[in-house]
């Protein structure tokens, strides 16, 4: 598996909690989310289930393929 990260969601208080552990993952999702990380963890208000995430990362992987 090239990221691994691990997303709950906080439906009363509307947000995604977001964990990673490489810095490979942390980079791809920074820049499809729109995050920032502190110590592999990170808040995104508003809630985005894994079936959104997923066509947001593929979109940005491909578009980077050389």
């Amino acid at each position: 598996m090239d990221f691994i990260f691990l997303t709950c969601i906080d439906l009363e208080k509307a947000f995604n909690k977001l964990v990673i552990v490489d810095d490979k993952t942390k980079i791809m999702l920074e820049e499809v989310l729109n995050l920032h990380f502190k110590n592999g963890v990170a808040d995104r208000k508003g809630v985005l289930m894994r079936k959104e995430i997923v066509p947001l990362t593929k979109e940005i992987l491909e578009s980077h393929k050389p």
